[in-house]
């Protein structure tokens, strides 16, 4: 770089005009170059310089006006006067990282549920909504219909959902840890040097820009791609795999097991499930056993479904089954949503389907209110009700319609009345056949 360049990439720098390539060019050249940092300092005294000057013309008199040197006091001088200290303070050092991070702060573009902000300092902020600008800290989700997203400086989102917890690192903001839950990621084209890492319990994933999911599970964390590819590392043993776009991998504390990558597996077109048995983990539910007049029926448990501004909670009553690797059943919009149900007294249920896009990533939340007395009740109360998921509404503007071969990860039945007892004794998705 001659020096006539490096003093143009400086003085685009002290005016705030640098891209986040020229940034990490300029970080570069900092650490390595001596005459840079010099001439960062000697731009940074004479902006100190002129804006004095023009803060003494404004202070004087016409007369005195008319004799003194015309000094514009431009939006880079003033600029300059705000941070030339800490450019000077900084001689030796990387000057540019401490404007880098704060330019580098995430914005909450969206939110819904429970979701609360620690910083690091351990203070929790009320009243978050949407917009709020996050840096050093941790975003928490809880209940299993919350969601957030996330937006960097340079467009590249990040989305939470369900019970999930995201802490943020104030002085490098794309050096993620995702200690709980899941998230989908659409990262730009990152800058030589600048690759975003999201760390979990049992790996690290290092991202150049792709569209992919990560999510943590006991004991392990899966990754899928949807577009590009990313690079895998187990914790454990330091071991390396590539993952491409339609693959996934698992890393868990297993040193024995060699990590593979895999094509992701096709969800049903069909699915169905009732409670003749206790179903598996990834159902939220008091399982009751058939006992000659009812079915076997998962009874509704409560749910965090919101936090007040002052943090106290507001509870759901819930059944609902999660599963974040999307594997619950692949839809259309034509495919149809069927629920038996019973409901004490006259309450609405919310029936909400969450989904990912064919090849992992969040493509929205879809939901309806079903009101009292929908569909005939049998004898002992039981009721169908079923509607196409086209039927639904999207929750999120940027997810306005239902992708073909989309993957459902969660569907959540929930009544807001404690005295309601919602029981579900089946549930399923049924695709027609072309």
């Amino acid at each position: 770089m001659t020096p006539e360049e490096r003093d143009h990439l400086l003085v685009r720098y002290l005016d705030g005009n640098l891209t986040p390539t020229e940034t990490d060019a300029l970080n570069g050249l900092l650490k390595t170059d001596a005459a840079a940092r010099a001439s960062l300092r000697e731009m940074a005294m004479q902006a100190v310089l002129m804006g004095d000057l023009a803060r003494e013309r404004e202070l004087a008199t016409p007369r005195e006006r008319a004799r003194a040197p015309r000094v514009m006091a431009s939006t880079w001088s003033r600029r300059i006067l705000a941070i030339a200290a800490a450019v000077v303070l900084l001689a030796g050092a990387t000057a540019v990282w401490l404007w880098r991070g704060r330019a580098e702060a995430l914005t909450l573009a969206r939110m819904s549920g429970a979701v609360s902000w620690t910083t690091e300092g351990g203070q929790p902020q009320r009243g978050l909504q949407a917009g709020a600008t996050l840096r050093g800290g941790t975003l928490s989700l809880e209940g299993a219909a919350s969601s957030a997203q996330l937006v960097f400086r340079d467009g590249s989102t990040i989305a939470l959902n369900g019970d999930s917890e995201l802490a943020l690192p104030g002085d490098s903001p794309k050096r993620l840890s995702l200690r709980r839950g899941a998230l989908s990621a659409d990262v730009r084209p990152q800058p030589a040097g600048s690759r975003m890492l999201i760390r979990t319990p049992m790996a690290e994933v290092e991202v150049l820009g792709t569209r992919f999911y990560v999510s943590v599970q006991p004991g392990e964390t899966a990754v899928s791609v949807e577009v590009g590819r990313v690079r895998m590392r187990r914790l454990a043993d330091e071991s390396l795999v590539d993952v491409a776009q339609g693959q996934t991998a698992v890393a868990t504390l297993d040193v024995a097991k060699r990590m593979e990558v895999r094509p992701l597996p096709p969800a049903p077109v069909r699915w169905r499930q009732a409670f003749k048995k206790p179903p598996s983990a990834i159902w939220q539910g008091e399982w009751v056993r058939a006992d000659g007049i009812d079915p076997g029926r998962l009874r509704n448990v409560p749910d965090l479904s919101e936090r007040r501004a002052d943090g106290t909670p507001i509870a759901a009553y819930t059944v609902n089954v999660r599963d974040n690797s999307g594997s619950i059943a692949s839809v259309r919009p034509d495919s149809v949503l069927c629920v038996r149900f019973r409901i004490q007294g006259k309450h609405d249920m919310l029936a909400l389907v969450g989904l990912h896009r064919p090849t992992g990533g969040f493509a929205g939340n879809f939901q309806t209110v079903i009101k009292p007395g929908v569909g005939s009740a049998d004898a002992s109360g039981w009721r169908t009700w079923e509607a196409p998921l086209s039927a639904l509404e999207a929750k999120f503007p940027n997810c306005p319609q239902i992708p073909r071969g989309a993957r459902v990860f969660l569907v959540y039945l929930a009544c807001y009345a404690p005295d309601a007892r919602l029981e579900v004794a089946e549930v399923s998705i049924q695709t027609p056949v072309p």
